[in-house]
């Protein structure tokens, strides 16, 4: 190993230390606040108090979670979204496994793709996108056909509802 290689590797290896600590407290905040039933009642509970929401969450945590984790949940929990750990426990686990942020396709369609379709769509996203990009799929019926696809700031829209509602755009405004 080179001396210029040093530096990197030494950062890789603290970014995967970083990024491991938090993806345990995630799992482990996840997996106590699945087994706590009171504690998801209080939480349902508009009535409940913020400051006790955030307390009971508090206690969920390892001692040694760091005072940005313990604000992350309290942000969770003052925002209502503290349902969505899990989501978010998963989506973390992935990037650390990625290595970081990489660009995600979203793709929705009307029924569930095979597993045809989405290699199709893989490989052609891929080429006008990038070659490391990751895709998730999703299944909305209101769509009633066709993919819309959703890539940072950029969304292509194939679905049949998308093409009504142009068709219609297009009849009011002529």
């Amino acid at each position: 190993m080179s001396q210029e290689d040093l530096p990197v590797n030494y950062a890789q290896a603290l970014h995967a230390l970083a990024l491991g600590e938090w993806a345990s407290w995630l799992k482990g905040a996840r997996q106590r606040l699945s087994e706590d039933d009171a504690l998801l009642a209080l939480l349902a509970d508009a009535s409940a108090s913020p400051a006790e929401k955030q307390r009971r969450v508090a206690s969920l945590l390892p001692a040694e979670a760091s005072p940005k984790f313990r604000q992350f949940l309290g942000l969770l929990v003052d925002k209502g979204h503290l349902g969505l750990l899990g989501e978010i426990a998963a989506s973390f686990e992935r990037l650390v496994e990625r290595g970081g942020v990489g660009t995600v396709a979203h793709v929705t369609s009307a029924i569930e793709l095979t597993e045809e379709e989405k290699a199709q769509l893989r490989e052609s996203l891929r080429k006008r996108f990038g070659a490391g990009l990751d895709l998730e799929f999703s299944v909305d019926p209101s769509l009633l056909g066709g993919v819309k696809v959703r890539v940072g700031d950029t969304i292509i829209d194939g679905s049949v509802a998308g093409r009504l509602a142009t068709l219609r755009e297009r009849l009011v405004s002529s």
